[in-house]
């Protein structure tokens, strides 16, 4: 995009019409979620509502300027409130539920999945530790050399581990 048309957009975003609009679009896509999260159908909403399901669709189509009385009787229709959140121009937006919850169980899977790897890191460690174990009696059998001490042991370290001495009690 060239740089006059980039400057262009870049003032189109400050002028109060183009943010009415935007926060319009906003507002609507959020009720939108906030039914389709509800497990309500659009009829049901309208009718808890007060209001035919055509002008519900007519308002949530981002659109028509929603009133703070609309917002509300389509939040009180899902058993939902709302609040009013400022913040600076540019900081992100306050996170609805849904998208809390959303990133919550990302965090649970994600953390599931490190766990696991950590699992099976720590079983390769013990797995490479006896069979280093292995050869080195294997190495020093029927030899004249004492076996090596636990001193002598290369050891890695993982975060459940007891200490390098752990296992040599």
């Amino acid at each position: 995009m060239n740089k006059r048309l980039a400057r262009f957009f870049e003032q189109s975003r400050n002028r109060p019409d183009y943010m009415k609009k935007a926060h319009q679009a906003e507002i609507a896509a959020d009720l939108r979620l906030l039914i389709a999260n509800s497990g309500k159908s659009y009829k049901e909403v309208a009718q808890a509502a007060g209001i035919s399901a055509p002008a519900l669709s007519k308002k949530l189509g981002g659109d028509s300027n929603l009133t703070l009385d609309s917002i509300l009787a389509i939040a009180m229709a899902v058993d939902a409130d709302f609040d009013v959140v400022f913040r600076a121009r540019n900081a992100p937006r306050a996170m609805q539920p849904w998208e809390i919850e959303a990133k919550t169980e990302d965090m649970l899977e994600l953390s599931e999945i490190l766990l696991n790897r950590i699992k099976v890191i720590h079983a390769e460690k013990e797995a490479m530790k006896q069979t280093w174990e292995q050869r080195m009696r294997t190495l020093f059998k029927g030899s004249p050399y004492r076996q090596p001490r636990p001193a002598m042991h290369m050891e890695t370290f993982c975060a459940n581990d007891d200490g390098p001495m752990a296992n040599y009690g």
